[in-house]
């Protein structure tokens, strides 16, 4: 691969970063003095989050409409990073889709969009990033969903099981490189996807944390090199147990919750 930037500006590339934790991860590497490639599917969001963040300071703030769950996206975003000249020093894989309901209420094309972003779209995605970047650091974005199975929300849950098992493996393989690969799992956010769940969220509202203390949390963490990042001291308590509560016991309690 080659070098893709002939000037050192530090970039931060955030996918899904036009709204809630990915637009909280841009309003945060602002703040750190990157410039912005966003990537997200709606042209008309993005263009109102980069102008939203070019008035907050003197950052370049690049955008990119991009279906990720198309299996050309990854090949396209490369070929575009190279046409700029742009080498991302921070790589932040957010994008993702949730679907709250029973397993057999969700449709095949649900189930195959959720599949390609949170799990195709992902692998895609972090191959580019360790690919492009030379040195700096990627964070993949579970859930503390990853710990357990999820009635309710089944697919969900095993798409970012299956982020948290690749990305932990991958930062082991990569132990000795300058490209340090972090995984955040944070719990319930006050974004879109919690609404999505309506009465259901509501139940977990002493969980629920703020994008914007999530992705300050979590960028401080990863810039540190620590692998695994989880906010809030209930989300550390629940993947805590999550490993040492009967499994059977985990299952019944989120099904109870999910799928009243």
């Amino acid at each position: 691969m080659p070098e893709l930037s002939a000037v050192n500006q530090k970039w931060a590339l955030i996918t899904g970063g036009s709204r809630g934790l990915g637009y909280a991860f841009a309003r945060e590497c602002v703040r750190k003095g990157y410039h912005l490639f966003l990537i997200s599917k709606t042209a008309e969001r993005l263009r109102r989050a980069a102008d939203s963040l070019r008035s907050e300071g003197d950052r370049r703030v690049e955008i990119l409409p991009l279906d990720l769950s198309q299996e050309e996206s990854a090949s396209r975003l490369s070929k575009i990073l190279n046409e700029k000249k742009i080498t991302p020093q921070v790589w932040i894989n957010n994008a993702g889709r949730a679907h709250f309901e029973r397993f057999t209420c969700t449709t095949p094309e649900e189930e195959s969009e959720i599949v390609r972003l949170n799990v195709l779209s992902l692998t895609a995605m972090t191959r580019l990033a360790l690919e492009i970047m030379p040195r700096g650091h990627l964070i993949n974005v579970a859930s503390t969903a990853a710990f357990t199975p999820g009635p309710g929300a089944a697919l969900y849950y095993a798409s970012k099981s299956f982020v948290m098992n690749l990305t932990l493996a991958v930062s082991f393989e990569n132990a000795k490189s300058p490209v340090k690969v972090s995984l955040l799992c944070p719990g319930p956010l006050d974004t879109d996807m919690l609404s999505q769940r309506g009465e259901k969220g509501k139940r977990a509202d002493f969980l629920v944390m703020s994008p914007e203390k999530t992705a300050r949390y979590a960028l401080k963490k990863a810039l540190k090199g620590k692998t695994v990042i989880i906010p809030g001291m209930s989300n550390k308590i629940m993947a805590a147990a999550a490993h040492t509560l009967p499994r059977g016991w985990i299952v019944r309690l989120i099904g109870r919750s999910n799928l009243r």
